[in-house]
């Protein structure tokens, strides 16, 4: 969720775990609400995410941290997750009836939960947390207050972060049809319709604007891709949509209904959306049709895959029925033809074009790249493209993976050959740079021999750099009640941020390259020397020390 937003934290503690302890409160009208007012959703479940579908309901917060999050039923903490990405704070309580419902981005918890939390972080002296809870720990009752709403993790403002899964499955259920009571009047709305050749890759051809009347195709088979969204009566925001039909001639061709989702299969977004579109910022078109490579469980199985044929050259009726979890629901319809002009021919014999359920393993003069089965989603023409690298420290040539712009499923390997002689000291701050349709990439991989190897989930130019620039340490802030600073780097990847006082280790909040650290009971209580220790992902090293 984005958002614009200021700080209001009454009672919340960012950077420490708040022991407060709040009853259980009756829950009124708001009894299956974890906020306890009226719902506005600012993201529904279902919705298209970068490399993900949205795995629950994002509930506004009016801009605001710090209100309580209560527990919609019963049940016990059974999973507790503190990361400086993702879910942010995060708690699971898992309810008797087999359900457990996740509340994401907190600024902090309540109680004795809260304590435990903290001291685990001290005893592991990591802020990060990543833990199961024995069911006897933390027993909640339905309308207790267990946390607070905030901004953390990947949050892009203040909200709360509401899933419902499957205790036995793991797999998330659509909170508005399964907990979340919203009133919801409104249909859908499908803005625009798309045609692909499907003689083609997906990653050969482009969006094709459809007319709302009459369309004639160029392509005997062609795939439909929708732009389409959904409001609530209660709410400004516009959210995604998770089930819709597609009809020729009155006959059922596709459908998908996202309803529950694994985590282990949200990547398949990628497969059910114009990609190239996407990254470049364009609208969001979601495919009415399959993708050899999409192995999505949830739409329902035809043999075209949802792939129109009208190579008998005849006028044929397209019908796309949008519903929401309401029940609303809105249709349109036209009229396409083929009009001959292109027959649908095999795949030139390019020597590169790759394969989905293939293993394919590429090499160039001086780099190996091996990509697993299950990695793409439709045919890719792929080169693999050598030149001097250009960027200050490069010890490698520039690796180009020259494709169109498509996502991967699985990560894949690339070993690349370094200049630098066997045993030269810059080869312990050597790092794997790759520049991508998604951002830049940096990772520590390791030596094999004379290359260097990693794992990656984007494409675009690889190369090897030295870096030798420790990162820089600015924005101190020595407040009452609370220690803040920043941390920068010039290759843009920190690996640890760790500080002390008087030696004893502090937990620190991070939210993107802010550090924050609000004083609590560990605190030291005649504090002097502050020491700061950062860490980039080459391994060089910055400390400071700081008089208080």
């Amino acid at each position: 969720m984005k958002s614009t937003f200021t700080r209001s934290l009454p009672v919340v503690a960012i950077g420490a775990i708040a022991l407060i302890s709040i009853p259980a409160i009756r829950c009124g009208r708001y009894r299956n609400n974890p906020l306890h007012r009226p719902i506005e959703l600012a993201a529904g479940f279902g919705e298209i995410r970068p490399d993900h579908f949205h795995l629950g309901a994002d509930m506004r917060t009016d801009g605001r941290e710090g209100l309580p999050v209560y527990a919609v039923k019963e049940g016990y903490i059974s999973h507790v997750s503190i990361q400086k990405e993702k879910y942010g704070k995060a708690l699971w309580i898992t309810h008797p009836d087999g359900t457990t419902t996740l509340y994401a981005h907190l600024s902090a918890f309540t109680g004795k939960a809260a304590q435990w939390v903290s001291n685990r972080q001290y005893q592991q002296q990591s802020w990060q947390q990543e833990t199961d809870v024995s069911p006897a720990a933390f027993p909640v009752k339905k309308g207790e207050c267990i946390g607070y709403s905030g901004n953390t993790g990947t949050s892009e403002g203040p909200h709360l972060h509401f899933e419902v899964r499957n205790t036995a499955t793991g797999k998330s259920l659509n909170p508005l049809a399964t907990v979340l009571q919203v009133n919801d009047t409104v249909s859908p709305v499908i803005k625009a319709l798309y045609w692909y050749d499907r003689c083609n890759s997906i990653y050969e051809d482009e969006a094709h604007a459809m007319d709302k009347n009459n369309t004639r195709c160029s392509s005997p088979f062609i795939g439909i891709g929708i732009t389409a969204s959904d409001q609530f009566a209660t709410g400004r925001f516009v959210t995604g949509i998770n089930k819709a039909w597609l009809y020729k001639d009155n006959v059922l061709q596709y459908e998908f209904s996202l309803q529950q989702l694994s985590a282990a299969d949200t990547r398949y977004v990628n497969a059910c959306i114009d990609y190239a579109r996407a990254v470049d910022k364009g609208p969001v078109i979601q495919f009415l049709f399959s993708l050899p490579g999409n192995s999505l469980p949830y739409t329902r199985k035809f043999a075209s895959g949802g792939t129109i044929d009208l190579s008998d050259r005849k006028q044929h009726e397209i019908k796309i029925v949008v519903d929401d979890v309401a029940g609303n629901r809105c249709e349109k319809r036209c009229r396409m033809q083929y009009n001959g002009s292109k027959p649908c021919l095999s795949p030139s014999g390019t020597t590169h074009l790759l394969y989905p359920q293939h293993t394919y393993q590429m090499q160039s003069a001086h780099a190996t790249v091996r990509f697993p089965e299950h990695t793409f989603y439709d045919a890719i023409p792929l080169l693999l493209v050598e030149t001097p690298a250009k960027i200050p420290g490069a010890v490698s040539t520039a690796l180009t993976m020259k494709m169109p712009a498509a996502p991967v499923h699985n990560g894949f390997t690339v070993r690349l050959q370094t200049s630098l002689p066997e045993r030269h000291a810059l080869r312990q701050r050597t790092v794997m740079l790759l520049s991508g349709k998604k951002g830049v990439t940096i990772l520590k991989g390791k030596w094999i021999q004379n290359k260097m190897e990693g794992l990656f989930t984007d494409t675009g130019t690889l190369q090897l750099v030295a870096d030798t620039i420790a990162p820089v340490i600015t924005h101190l802030q020595l407040e009452g009640s609370y220690i803040q600073f920043t941390c920068t780097d010039n290759l843009g990847a920190l690996a640890s941020v760790q500080a002390t006082v008087n030696g004893q280790w502090l937990a620190l909040d991070q939210k993107n390259n802010t550090f924050r650290y609000q004083k609590e009971e560990h605190y030291p209580p005649h504090a002097r020397i502050l020491s700061i220790m950062v860490t980039d992902v080459a391994g060089n090293v910055t400390t400071r020390k700081y008089t208080l």
